[in-house]
């Protein structure tokens, strides 16, 4: 109960490299705005598309496979996304990045199933919910610096009320 504990913080913790993604497009790859900002409707569609594709991959092979899978591909995804240059090729990478990393979220949940004692149930799924919320505070730190940071650079202080 405590190891999946640990791994859905782990993998919610490595989600702190999504709200950097937009001033990383702008700032490094000179995109645009609009379109750095597609990159977070690709992210947010191809979750939506990956997530039942990791719950039948977890019935079919097993959670705890396709949670090992999930955690290392999302790593190795984000080691290579500074290879992408190009719009397209950013785009590819924003899709494999959500596809492995949301893949994980489905098969954790079966785990727990799989893995805790049914009196126990009721507190890994607890636990498994404080999780995410746990590994995302920093992210929301940094979401909120960065939202300062931009907003700075997009509308001066004296132009604001």
């Amino acid at each position: 109960m405590w190891l999946l504990f640990a791994t859905n913080l782990i993998n919610r913790a490595g989600m702190m490299v999504l709200p950097f993604l937009v001033l990383y497009l702008t700032r490094e790859l000179g995109f645009s705005l609009a379109r750095a900002g597609s990159m977070l409707a690709v992210y947010g569609a191809s979750a939506i598309v990956f997530g039942p594709i990791g719950g039948r991959l977890s019935d079919r092979i097993g959670a705890l496979p396709v949670m090992r899978a999930s955690l290392i591909a999302s790593g190795l995804v984000l080691l290579l996304f500074p290879l992408a240059k190009s719009f397209a090729a950013v785009a590819v990478m924003t899709v494999l990045w959500a596809g492995c990393a949301e893949m994980f979220r489905p098969a954790s949940l079966a785990a727990i199933t799989h893995v805790v004692a049914p009196e126990q149930r009721r507190q890994a799924f607890a636990l498994n919910r404080l999780a995410q919320p746990a590994g995302d505070k920093p992210r929301h730190e940094h979401r909120s610096r960065a939202w300062r940071l931009s907003r700075d650079r997009i509308v001066p202080r004296n132009v604001r009320s």
